[in-house]
């Protein structure tokens, strides 16, 4: 993920967290210093392709996924099948930078909220980032800037073998 996920990631690690937090008082620290990046985060401009389609423009954040949720417990892609063969990339722009604003604090209020997130599906995706930093899963990487990233589903690479109890 590319915008201000990976920053949140970043401040989350360096706070200093007190002894008696809860997991509650844990999501809620988490929204909060996303309520600020998002104030204060400047739109990025991302090259990006989806099954050969272009949507590149200015976003605050460019999430791939293959879950339904993000960081502290952000339903972004709510949609989101793992099983379904295609990956859910999740786009904030610049025009919805306030929208996704008022989102999270509704969150933190404790409104029960929803936001219709851009959402496109795909299988081939092809990103680059005005930025330094992504992230993958829980880890931050620090790229060249506008590092260019392929994604490609392919099928028949994973096989499961699920069976029953033993008896």
């Amino acid at each position: 993920g590319y915008g201000i996920f990976p920053y949140l990631m970043m401040q989350m690690k360096k706070r200093d967290v007190p002894e008696a937090e809860t997991p509650e008082d844990s999501l809620r620290a988490g929204l909060e210093m996303l309520y600020q990046l998002i104030l204060a985060y400047e739109p990025r401009h991302c090259n990006l392709q989806v099954d050969g389609a272009d949507h590149s423009g200015k976003y605050i954040m460019a999430e791939v996924m293959n879950t339904r949720m993000l960081g502290p417990n952000i339903g972004l892609a709510m949609d989101s099948d793992p099983g379904d063969g295609q990956l859910e990339v999740v786009l904030i722009a610049e025009a919805d930078k306030g929208k996704f604003a008022a989102f999270i604090l509704d969150k933190i209020n404790k409104v029960d909220a929803s936001y219709d997130f851009t959402t496109i599906r795909g299988r081939d995706i092809s990103i680059s980032w005005d930025g330094t930093h992504v992230h993958t899963d829980d880890e931050v990487i620090k790229i060249e800037k506008e590092e260019k990233v392929h994604i490609r589903l392919q099928e028949g690479t994973l096989q499961f073998l699920v069976t029953g109890p033993a008896e």
